[in-house]
């Protein structure tokens, strides 16, 4: 069996005028030097927001041999979806979805969901997931964000759901997603849990050591009820940074395959 590595991170890079961690650019050293020390198999980031910040992050994962895909800019007035996937094997499909519902603050981003599926060098084909669900609004006074955090839920499992369809012409099929982001909610959330339990028609939920219910970073594996295979969760946790990086520490979690 191998070992599968995938990190987490929302690393808090709005545009500087508007980042209340200050600064993302420079922050960018820190950055690097952290994804050194962190060597992963594969990255999940959200909050990649300012486009001159994704760029030089972007570059950075490929100088170092990852594959990179990013979310799109649907609109011109709007800041880009913020997330990014990296990945040390081959990307051989990928899709963006925007999620329609939002409010407060967030109608001014482009959130979604980023899918992609890699084929590992046993090739076997492995969905790697991220996505930003909407935050509890500061500014603009939608206090209903909840209903929409449930909406969507309900948009990204039907995504996924059709994603299926896109990947029916590949010799090899997926039986494994791993997801991840920012879910802005509790693992515990009954809304959460909904979800968890409409994923678990097709597949099981193989996460070993659940999270405490003040963490709202997640990162969940799915496996299909009828592989062929012997997968384990080894390990989920949280891993150390310096304060000033992000307002969110970086989780990982290590899959046996």
């Amino acid at each position: 069996m191998s070992c599968l590595k995938l990190i987490n991170w929302n690393i808090a890079g709005m545009p500087p005028l508007i980042n209340l961690n200050g600064n993302p650019h420079f922050r960018f050293t820190g950055f690097e030097k952290w994804f050194y020390d962190h060597p992963s198999d594969f990255y999940t980031l959200q909050e990649v927001f300012d486009f001159n910040l994704q760029k030089k992050i972007v570059k950075f994962f490929i100088k170092n041999g990852y594959y990179v895909v990013v979310s799109d800019y649907t609109s011109w007035y709007k800041l880009n979806g913020g997330l990014l996937i990296a990945s040390k094997y081959p990307i051989i499909d990928c899709c963006f979805y925007n999620y329609i519902h939002n409010c407060g603050e967030d109608r001014l981003g482009n959130k979604g969901v980023l899918w992609t599926v890699v084929c590992l060098p046993n090739h076997q084909l492995i969905e790697i997931v991220n996505t930003h669900l909407n935050a509890d609004p500061e500014v603009w006074g939608f206090r209903n964000y909840t209903k929409v955090q449930i909406q969507q839920l309900n948009e990204m499992y039907s995504f996924l759901s059709n994603c299926k369809k896109r990947i029916h012409h590949l010799p090899l099929q997926t039986g494994i997603i791993l997801l991840a982001g920012d879910f802005n909610m509790s693992f515990y959330r009954k809304h959460f849990q909904n979800f968890i339990e409409k994923m678990s028609g097709n597949y099981s939920i193989l996460n070993r050591d659940l999270p405490p219910p003040f963490q709202i970073d997640h990162i969940l594996l799915f496996v299909r009820k009828n592989l062929n295979m012997r997968i384990s969760n080894s390990n989920l946790k949280i891993l150390s940074m310096q304060k000033c990086q992000s307002d969110h520490e970086p989780m990982c979690i290590e899959i046996m395959i």
